[in-house]
């Protein structure tokens, strides 16, 4: 055989809480020594499960390549120019953009999108001068038709249905 091919080991093959210690093993590496984490979660960028991380100095996406090597991208915080979240159901999305990319999160749990948002936004310096988006998804017309069905074949009651349906325009 010419070429031995290098056994990748996939990330989503292990433990939420194994990935995070060794992202945070493989980070700690790169902290400088004034540096420290402020929040963290688990998200998908590009169909590929990412830690990140946002630390007084930066923000680090860290991505598992192989059993000990991991790819660690940082991005300092006056490169960010926008930051739009994206609340769904279940799931949120996190984009940020700097001059010339856009780095899109995917499948953050909903309770942490806006918090990730709140924390990077307080760490940028002069955040108010930034552009700083959040809007709910087109989730709530899907959810009124789900209602509405529900009311027409007698699951829920006129009470029950008007209560959610409020809530879901509110939200």
């Amino acid at each position: 055989m010419l070429f031995k091919r290098q056994k990748t080991i996939s990330s989503d093959s292990i433990s939420k809480k194994d990935f995070k210690k060794l992202c945070l093993a493989a980070l700690n590496k790169k902290l400088q020594d004034d540096e420290f984490i402020k929040f963290s979660l688990e998200a998908r960028i590009n169909e590929k499960r990412y830690f990140i991380c946002i630390t007084s100095a930066k923000i680090h996406l860290i991505k598992r390549k192989t059993a000990d090597n991991y790819y660690i991208y940082s991005i300092n915080f006056d490169s960010i120019r926008e930051i739009d979240t994206n609340v769904g159901l279940f799931y949120g999305m996190i984009v940020l953009k700097q001059e010339s990319k856009k780095i899109i999160i995917k499948g953050v749990k909903k309770e942490l999108t806006e918090r990730f948002a709140d924390v990077l936004c307080a760490q940028i310096s002069g955040y108010e001068d930034q552009i700083y988006h959040s809007y709910k998804t087109g989730y709530s017309d899907h959810a009124i038709a789900t209602l509405d069905n529900l009311h027409k074949n007698g699951v829920l009651s006129d009470e029950d249905y008007f209560e959610q349906k409020a809530q879901i325009l509110e939200a």
